[in-house]
């Protein structure tokens, strides 16, 4: 999984800490770090438009990672058929038997729910 701070989901971390609890006023706090983030891109003298980030948490913040690590905590309760090496926001599904076939049903069985859980 690349690009993991980038990728994550706001609408479902916000599900994932309901779920967990959360008090409103965390969960309020939670939102102020998704809502009104606009990014764009400079290169040189040319300037891109501003736009709406929908995804994605702050980059370098100190509140990221533990959002990340709080959205990606029951990953591991997807992963049925294959393993998973996780470390900080890097993580990756493996497989192995002696029939080719069963690796690759295994790799695409789990990596499916877990592309599926991230939307």
């Amino acid at each position: 999984m690349g690009k993991a701070f980038a990728s994550l989901c706001p609408p479902l971390l916000i599900n994932i800490l309901e779920s967990y609890h959360f008090s409103d006023n965390a969960l309020n706090l939670v939102r102020s770090c998704f809502s009104q983030q606009r990014n764009r891109v400079r290169l040189g003298s040319a300037t891109r438009q501003w736009k709406d980030v929908v995804r994605g948490c702050l980059q370098g913040s100190t509140f990221g990672p533990l959002l990340w690590s709080i959205f990606q905590n029951d990953l591991t309760q997807a992963i049925v058929r294959a393993d998973i090496s996780m470390y900080a926001d890097y993580h990756q599904i493996f497989s192995s038997d002696h029939s080719f076939d069963r690796v690759e049903g295994n790799l695409l069985d789990d990596g499916g729910k877990i592309q599926n859980g991230m939307k």
